[in-house]
């Protein structure tokens, strides 16, 4: 069928994104000899992953200003930010994904903390070919979340539901694709029900958003975040993982800094500083000092 075969063309052309990430992450190490092996192992290898799974409003996150850039500075030397966002995908389209991810072992080897943030694209108007059904999108949401614990298992995931709509943008491609504030609402309030039931946490940037005066200045386009909007979310989605105590782990201050201060290599020879940032495979994430 078409449904299948869209599933079949999606799993395979993430698999590839994946494996080559993987890849273009270890290329120094994997392949022959590296003349500080434990060195290059925690520089390429060791950090931990926070995974940011989303439509367009996370892809676009990467911008300067963007949410997932932002995020990526406040945890810089702490963990790798990997942006896999997809413009237009909805969670059929994220379900098709996870489904072929749940068979592959190690693709999200080191991934800690998953963000999925998808209903933007779902709660557009019955016509439009991106809807999803709001008892379908629910059940998507279920599976991303199984998906995502069974390929990683102990990983902390955040829903993220969809923004409010700006039903007086001069875009008028919003009304046309039939997207509402009122649409939004539903696909939000589902999502935060889907993400309580299934022992996940939760951002309800809906509801946190509308509670901002002038909350239309956090869109750029009555649909997608500006600038405002972007820090807002980083800035609330930073808070949450504070305030939970699942996720106290991840505060910024908690987690140790990658490698040393450069101040700990004063007046020590190359032998020494090897010894500083000695890697072995069970040492864990973060560099030890030894004797």
């Amino acid at each position: 069928s078409k449904m299948e075969s869209l599933r079949v063309f999606i799993t395979l052309a993430f698999v590839g994104w994946a494996i080559g990430a993987d890849q273009s992450e270890c290329s120094n190490t994997c392949q022959g000899h590296v003349s500080t092996p434990s060195l290059a192992f925690g520089l390429l290898g060791a950090r931990p992953q926070i995974w940011l799974f989303g439509d367009s409003i996370t892809e676009y996150g990467s911008s300067r200003t963007g949410w997932a850039t932002l995020l990526s500075e406040r945890y810089s030397r702490r963990a790798d930010v990997l942006n896999r966002g997809l413009s237009g995908y909805n969670t059929v389209h994220a379900r098709a994904i996870l489904d072929g991810l749940s068979t592959r072992k190690g693709l999200l080897t080191g991934a800690v903390l998953a963000t999925i943030f998808f209903g933007a694209n779902d709660a557009a108007g019955p016509e439009s070919f991106q809807a999803v059904p709001l008892e379908s999108y629910a059940a998507n949401l279920r599976a991303i979340l199984a998906r995502l614990r069974q390929a990683a298992p102990g990983i902390v995931t955040v829903v993220i539901t969809p923004p409010p709509v700006d039903d007086n943008t001069p875009m008028t491609w919003v009304a046309e694709s039939g997207r509402s504030l009122e649409r939004a609402g539903l696909y939000a309030a589902e999502a935060v029900r889907v993400a309580r039931e299934e022992g996940s946490l939760c951002l309800d940037l809906y509801s946190a958003m509308l509670a901002q005066p002038g909350w239309p200045a956090l869109l750029s386009d009555g649909l997608h975040l500006s600038a405002r909007g972007d820090a807002f979310l980083s800035d609330s989605l930073v808070a949450l993982l504070s305030a939970e105590p699942a996720a106290r782990a991840f505060r910024v201050e908690s987690m140790p800094s990658h490698f040393p201060s450069y101040e700990a290599f004063a007046d020590k020879d190359q032998d020494a500083i090897t010894r500083v940032c000695e890697w072995p495979e069970e040492a864990g994430a973060h560099c030890i000092e030894t004797a």
